[in-house]
């Protein structure tokens, strides 16, 4: 999922970490914030699976999250519906 490090607790989200995933989307001229997944498990940040490595990643691009096929349909349909 494309990210970067200020909606991502600054950077200190890293591979191992759980994170919730938010939405927000506006209707009717108000926008709307709601969990979308909660408690994730992120897998790599940019491509890295080692936190030794990196503990911080304050110019993250990609984050990924172990998710099941349910969980992959409700973000892809979050994704096309406009969420951010």
């Amino acid at each position: 999922m494309p990210m970067n490090a200020v909606h991502a607790a600054a950077g200190a989200v890293g591979p191992g970490s759980k994170v919730d995933v938010l939405a927000s989307l506006k209707l009717r001229n108000k926008l709307e914030a709601f969990p979308l997944l909660v408690d994730m498990h992120v897998l790599e940040v940019n491509g890295e699976q080692d936190l030794t490595k990196n503990p911080r990643f304050p110019n993250m691009t990609m984050v990924s999250f172990a998710v099941n096929q349910e969980e992959a349909l409700l973000i892809t349909l979050a994704k096309q519906r406009g969420c951010h």
